[in-house]
């Protein structure tokens, strides 16, 4: 996914996101060691993308990003507080620089229990385009768009 040859290592940062006190996924963050020093002494505690751009002085270009159904391994069903094989959401993406670099892979395991995502589709000259919505379904309510493609 990064292009970084068979024996580099690479940072792994995991994180648990939450509303109010209820985990809803798990992220996993790869990224070349060379931002090692950029990670360790920082919290990330906002947008991947902004904490990027702002402390390595790069610019993201664009993304891909592919959607499947999982089930939760024992680990994540820890993390988020589900039975083990329960349903998962995830979503895996690339960044790449505006160089074309690939910089970061990013894989978000969501509690399948938690989520809703939908789509709308709009044709333009001639050719169809979807646009995804992610939204949290937390206490029965819909409280949160996460992002939108």
């Amino acid at each position: 996914m990064l292009y970084l040859s068979k024996h580099s290592e690479v940072l792994c940062i995991k994180r648990i996101r939450f509303a109010d006190d209820t985990p809803l996924a798990v992220e996993t963050i790869f990224l070349p060691t060379e931002y090692k020093g950029h990670i360790i002494d920082k919290n990330i505690n906002c947008s991947l993308h902004r904490f990027i751009e702002e402390n390595f002085n790069v610019q993201i270009g664009h993304g891909k990003q592919s959607i499947e159904a999982s089930i939760a391994s024992k680990k994540d069903a820890e993390c988020l507080q589900l039975k083990k094989n329960a349903p998962l959401l995830v979503i895996k993406d690339v960044l790449y620089l505006t160089n074309k670099r690939p910089f970061v892979y990013v894989t978000l395991a969501y509690a399948g229990d938690r989520f809703k995502l939908s789509s709308e589709l709009e044709k333009s000259q001639n050719k169809w385009h979807v646009k995804y919505l992610l939204n949290t379904i937390y206490k029965g309510n819909n409280i949160k768009k996460l992002f939108t493609n």
